[in-house]
């Protein structure tokens, strides 16, 4: 349930930076802005989350490495290379961080549901 929990806090997340960085649309192709690289990076890890903790399918974890895997990679890059930059935006700059550390929650709550479920089966 915790996977869940955390992949659900992730894509929400991700698709709420993406509205509030997306300007008013004028047509409908402006919304195609919204579906970014770390958006569907983030919506995968939702996805994933759910069809491993609710589903228990195993290629479920396979989504949220994938995408906690790119969310966290651009998390290190921001923190390693713009993070004096970062600190002057205010809360967008917070807001910014907010995908990739729920990715790592997700990530890590995901390897710890996989080998609670390994263990249950040896037993």
């Amino acid at each position: 349930m915790v996977e869940f929990i955390g992949g659900l806090m992730t894509g929400l997340l991700g698709l709420a930076l993406s509205f509030y960085l997306m300007k008013p649309a004028e047509s409908v192709l402006d919304y195609s802005d919204l579906f970014t690289i770390p958006t569907l990076a983030a919506v995968l890890v939702a996805v994933g989350a759910y069809v491993h903790a609710i589903r228990r399918k195993s290629w479920g974890a396979v989504l949220v490495w994938v995408g906690g895997m790119f969310l966290v990679m651009q998390l290190s890059f921001m923190l390693l290379g713009h993070h004096r930059v970062l600190m002057f935006l205010g809360w967008l700059g917070v807001f910014l961080f907010l995908p990739g550390i729920a990715a790592v929650f997700t990530t890590v709550a995901s390897l710890l549901n996989r080998r609670k479920a390994e263990k249950s089966q040896n037993a």
